[in-house]
């Protein structure tokens, strides 16, 4: 500008076109990557949900009105709610409007709908605050966000799901937990200085320089620490881990909330398992029922029952007496947590769960006593994959005891190598709804110094976990989304076993796929290692600043130079970061053959 104005010199900006050229290099770089790490994700890719869908040929079947002559003379005139042939778990990046949906009890609302089929008692509180349920009568419109909390209902979609509140759900308050992050800490504290004390360093390096008689140099310092400066690279070091590492787990189906997840499972001192489904395999083993031989009738009244819940046990039970039934009108449908369901089907009361629970109703015994143990198999070690463990769930029709399902189940693959792992470095613990019977076999699986709590309600399992933290522990839990919800929210860490990971479960600050939890050590040492290379990425921010302001203020450095040098400290913190997280992930938890891509 001088030589410009002066008429001197030749008054060319190649200097100043360079140095803005390799400023916006780094501009466009850090706006790249700052994309890449947006963690507000669209609904696509938010988060692995899924749904129960009438199957489309079904619904042509239905909306055509194709009865013909082949059709039963007990076939129903409206398309019969959940009948196992006739439906489909999807996506919800395959939804479309007029798809015709089954949300069971305790279910969300994926979308706005009609509502095809009721009455529906819905609990928008996650979405307006109102904790009151709304009743709804059938041909009504429901809002996205809304928990059925009765019997399963058809909603018929009349809004793509990206035009919902469900995305948001994840990230409500009524869910937050204080999610404090040392690392973020770190970084704000010095983020809050840096400005201030980059301006302060060029101010002397200037005052320096022209006080020794140096002007060239006084400028030359006084820009170049301006530039050289880079936060850019320390405020990327820990997103850039955190997003890879979310990434990874998610090819391994865990899918966490938040980075800061990964930095609260690196503390965990105290891990608390549930049993049924999260050690051992909900879908393993037979369903027997021991009594008196069930009806087809009785068998279609349960089958009527049981499809109405999401629970893993009604599950098992609904797919194993489900033959060809088509289900019965179910009313009245409550479930309770921890407990049990009742409901009146075709005129009759029926109510399906736990001994305690049909006892306390007064359930009737006739020929079988409600508490009898089972006898099932003998009693042997859980310490291999094949051996059976059998949990009860009792039936009252009528307030008549009927008899018991016993449904078999085996020790995960691989629970064993995981719990022997994790003893070594951490207290562990077992809450089970279950009775007692298996306490020898857990206990010799756990160890003897593991805490071994059964017939636990939802409301013990969550004043387990409060009294743990009152004593100063990090505690993760590991359970179900449904009976444990109080547990996982309560928990630092709370993960949620699925058997699909479509599943919703925004209590918990995770969702881990049901064949992944014998990698849970696995993944434990993984975010350890992360939150190392965290610490590794600051480490090299800081040598990258420390090193280029000391030749910064010294004048060896030219703004153009500092231009180049700026975005390469970021593209190697974010090499580094990027590529540890990889690399550590591929090695610590490596894909399974069905995961492969």
């Amino acid at each position: 500008l001088y030589e410009i104005g002066t008429g001197v010199g030749e008054g060319y900006f190649d200097s100043l076109t360079g140095l803005l050229f390799f400023l916006l290099i780094g501009r466009v770089f850090q706006q790249k990557t700052y994309n890449r790490l947006s963690f507000d994700r669209d609904y696509k890719s938010f988060f692995p949900l899924a749904v129960t869908r009438l199957r489309r040929k079904e619904m042509e079947f239905w909306n055509n009105g194709v009865m013909g002559s082949d059709a039963r003379p007990d076939h129903p005139t409206t398309p019969p709610l959940h009948h196992s042939s006739r439906e489909e778990r999807v996506s919800l990046a395959q939804l479309a409007v007029g798809d015709r949906l089954i949300i069971r009890n305790g279910e969300l609302i994926p979308a706005d709908a009609k509502l095809c089929s009721g009455p529906a008692l819905i609990d928008y509180s996650f979405v307006t605050g109102e904790s009151d349920p709304q009743a709804v009568e059938s041909g009504a419109h429901l809002f996205a966000g809304g928990r059925q909390m009765g019997g399963a209902i058809e909603v018929e979609m009349t809004r793509p799901v990206n035009q919902s509140y469900l995305t948001a759900l994840w990230n409500q308050p009524a869910f937050q937990k204080d999610s404090s992050s040392t690392l973020d800490t770190i970084i704000n504290r010095f983020s809050r200085r840096f400005t201030l004390n980059v301006v302060g360093i060029a101010v002397a390096a200037g005052i320096w320089w022209t006080a020794a008689g140096d002007t060239d140099r006084a400028a030359k310092a006084f820009v170049s620490v301006l530039i050289v400066a880079c936060p850019c690279a320390l405020a990327l070091a820990t997103p850039f881990t955190l997003g890879t590492a979310l990434r990874m787990l998610g090819r391994r189906r865990v899918f966490l909330k938040t980075g800061t997840v990964i930095e609260s499972m690196a503390r965990v001192e105290t891990i608390v398992f549930d049993k049924t489904g999260t050690l051992t395999a909900t879908g393993s083993g037979a369903v027997r029922f021991i009594g008196r031989p069930l009806s087809e009738t009785e068998e279609r009244w349960l089958y009527s029952l049981t499809r109405h819940s999401t629970h893993p046990y009604a599950v098992r039970i609904g797919e194993a007496i489900a033959r060809d039934h088509f289900p019965e009108t179910v009313r009245t449908f409550l479930e309770t947590p921890g407990k049990g369901m009742e409901a009146r089907v075709d005129g009759h009361e029926i109510w399906i769960g736990a001994a305690s629970w049909l006892a306390s109703r007064g359930a009737e015994q006739s020929g079988h006593s409600i508490s009898e143990p089972s006898s099932l198999s003998t009693v042997e070690p859980l310490n291999d994959a094949t051996q059976t463990t059998g949990s009860e769930v009792h039936v009252a029709i009528d307030g008549r005891y009927r008899g018991k399902f016993v449904l078999g189940g085996a020790l995960r693959p691989a629970a064993g190598r995981m719990i022997q792992n994790l003893d070594a470095g951490h207290e562990l613990a077992l809450l089970s709804g279950d009775n007692a019977t298996e306490r020898e076999n857990f206990s010799q699986l756990l160890g003897q110094r593991s805490a071994l709590h059964f017939n636990q309600s939802p409301l013990n399992k969550l004043e387990f976990i409060h009294g743990l933290q009152r004593g100063g522990r990090k505690v993760m839990m590991v359970g179900d989304g449904l009976n444990d919800a109080g547990a996982l929210k309560q928990s630092d860490v709370g993960l949620a076993v699925v058997e699909e990971v479509g599943a919703f479960s925004p209590a918990s600050d995770g969702i881990i796929a049901a064949d992944t939890v014998p990698q849970l050590d696995r993944l434990l040492s993984y975010a350890r290692a992360i939150v190392r290379v965290v610490k590794g990425g600051l480490a090299i921010s800081a040598a990258y600043n420390l090193v280029g302001l000391g030749l910064a203020v010294q004048g060896l450095l030219s703004p153009v130079f500092c231009a180049v040098f700026m975005p390469l400290s970021s593209i190697t913190v974010v090499a580094f970061s990027s590529g540890m997280a990889t690399w550590l992930g591929r090695r610590m938890m490596p894909l399974k053959t069905e995961d492969q891509p």
